[in-house]
């Protein structure tokens, strides 16, 4: 049986060429980062690289592939006047460094509606990935999930089955701090 290879593996092999992502800790699992079967030019700094990031990037610019080192570093951020993700206000946590990091040196994910972070105890929360109705269970998070502010029974009345037909997306963070997850739904609008 074949392992699946993670950021990690990448990150071990190459540090400097796979720089570590506190939030963001393995774009690969999550397909923010995907391996090209043939070289891909980055748009930031014109090396040739495998590991790629194809999105989302949140900026004016057409850009279709960026370096892990170009977003660790905060170059591609920069030159195409960049952010890979959204902090709605109340989850924006007040040490401008933190979030300069999360922005403009952190992979975003994929999600309907934009990528929106959370944050708890004075950090962002490091994303786990998009989550459905098996895993909640498995992991034993249903019960976490039902009490965090994502949960409203009025608007989903079958967590399971909307979860099971995949109508919304469950995204799931978790606190760098008290370990506590936090729950990100993000709905599909016809």
């Amino acid at each position: 049986m074949n392992k699946k290879i993670t950021y990690k593996d990448y990150h071990e092999k190459d540090p400097e060429r796979y720089p570590f992502f506190r939030y963001h800790p393995d774009p690969i699992s999550n397909g923010v980062f995907v391996e090209s079967d043939f070289p891909r030019v980055c748009q930031c700094c014109g090396k040739q690289e495998t590991l790629i990031c194809e999105g989302p990037f949140y900026t004016d610019e057409d850009l279709e592939f960026i370096c892990p080192g170009c977003i660790a570093d905060g170059s591609a951020a920069e030159k195409f006047d960049m952010e890979y993700c959204e902090i709605p206000g109340k989850e924006r946590v007040p040490d401008e460094e933190k979030t300069e990091e999360l922005l403009h040196h952190s992979p975003g994910y994929y999600s309907w509606n934009g990528g929106t972070w959370l944050s708890c105890c004075g950090d962002y929360c490091i994303y786990e990935g998009q989550i459905f109705y098996e895993e909640l269970m498995e992991r034993g998070l249903l019960e976490e999930f039902r009490n965090s502010p994502a949960w409203t029974e009025s608007a989903y009345e079958s967590i399971e089955e909307t979860l099971h037909n995949r109508w919304i997306q469950l995204h799931v963070f978790r606190c760098p701090h008290c370990g506590k997850h936090r729950f990100y739904l993000d709905e599909f609008y016809d």
